[in-house]
Order: C-alpha cells, then sequence, then structure tokens
C-alpha cells in the first residue's frame, strides 16, 4: 500500500478529479518497487456536505483556542459553504474526517484560504498537499488571480514553509492581530 493515495469521488469536478488522478500517478511513478501490490485507498477526499458538520467541528476542535470566537466563525463558514458562498473540501479515513480545506471567494478575482488541517494521526502523508493541490486546480478554473491566507507568527512557521512550497509568498505582517504577542502573517499564492 502506497500512503496517502486518495481516490476521486464523484462529486468533484473532472478537473479535480484529474488532479486527484494525476497525483495518484505520479506517486506511483516514483515507486521504485518493481513487485506489484494492490492499491486501496488510505484517504477518500471529496466535497464537504452538511452530514459532516459535526465531524468536522470535531476535527477543528482546537480552533477556539487558537482564535476569539473561533467556533463561531466555523459555524458560520460552514454555513456559507453549504450555501455556496464558500468551499470545503474534506478527507476521510476509515469513515473518520481528517483533513480539510475550505476557502471563500473575495472579489472577482481574488479568495482566502481561511482554513487547512490535518489531523495529527494523518499527517507526514501528503494529504495536506493533495488537498492544496485539489482546491489550486478550482482557483484556476474559478479565474482566481489572487489566494491569500494568514497564518499565526512565528507558530506557523513550518505551516509557511509548506505553502511556499506550493507557490505562497509572504506579504505582510500584521502586530498583534489577535492580541500581544499574536502576530499573524499575511501570504498570498498568486496564478501564472
Amino acid at each position: 500500500m502506497i500512503r496517502g493515495l486518495s481516490s476521486p469521488d464523484r462529486s468533484m469536478s473532472s478537473a479535480v478529479a484529474d488532479t486527484v488522478t494525476r497525483l495518484n500517478s505520479a506517486r506511483l511513478s516514483t515507486c521504485s518497487s518493481t513487485r506489484r501490490y494492490p492499491l486501496t485507498p488510505i484517504f477518500t477526499i471529496r466535497s464537504y456536505a452538511r452530514e459532516d458538520r459535526a465531524s468536522l467541528i470535531a476535527l477543528l476542535w482546537e480552533l477556539p483556542l487558537w482564535y476569539p470566537r473561533g467556533l463561531h466563525w466555523l459555524q458560520a463558514r460552514l454555513t456559507d459553504v453549504e450555501h455556496g458562498a464558500a468551499s470545503a473540501t474534506i478527507a476521510v479515513a476509515h469513515g473518520a474526517t481528517v483533513g480539510v480545506i475550505i476557502d471563500t471567494p473575495k472579489a472577482q478575482d481574488r479568495g482566502k484560504l481561511s482554513t487547512l488541517y490535518v489531523a495529527p494521526g494523518s499527517r507526514r502523508r501528503g494529504l495536506a498537499g493533495q488537498l492544496l493541490q485539489i482546491r489550486e486546480c478550482s482557483w484556476i478554473e474559478q479565474g482566481l488571480r489572487t489566494v491569500s491566507c494568514t497564518l499565526p507568527w512565528p507558530q506557523g512557521a513550518a505551516t509557511y514553509r509548506f505553502l511556499a512550497g506550493y507557490g505562497f509568498t509572504s506579504v505582510a505582517l500584521a502586530r498583534q492581530r489577535y492580541g500581544p504577542r499574536r502576530d499573524e502573517l499575511v501570504v498570498t499564492w498568486q496564478q501564472h
């Protein structure tokens, strides 16, 4: 079994499903073994559905610790997703939600990546990268030119290094955004 493989879901657009298939093919082509093993996906990546609300809130239980009124914000954002005003893609493994990416279009050609989270037990398997690449494909389909994201700083340094690997660059540092010693780094992705 190759860790981190996911299978495309019928709820995805064809371009997003093609991205998942391409990621799987690329990962298979880097396998050095000549032996053939049956491939069983570990993750299923699919669009968020209303039935996922409780499991997603449980996955992001720490959000109120990171941001003031974090649970209220998450509930409002999921309502936006349910009404088509935002997008969420989730990863499921063995029936449990283990990853999520949430973004919102802001202006005609701009968006905001608000959440990218993978449960600790599912990290280091390429899942966050797959979620990000799937959403990037969607951003291009939507004609978004710029997507911004904010990270706690300096606690988010590792996340920034990860995002930089996908084309995000730092553009500003908002000092004390949520109180003393709670700075935020603003990063952006731009379509080339």
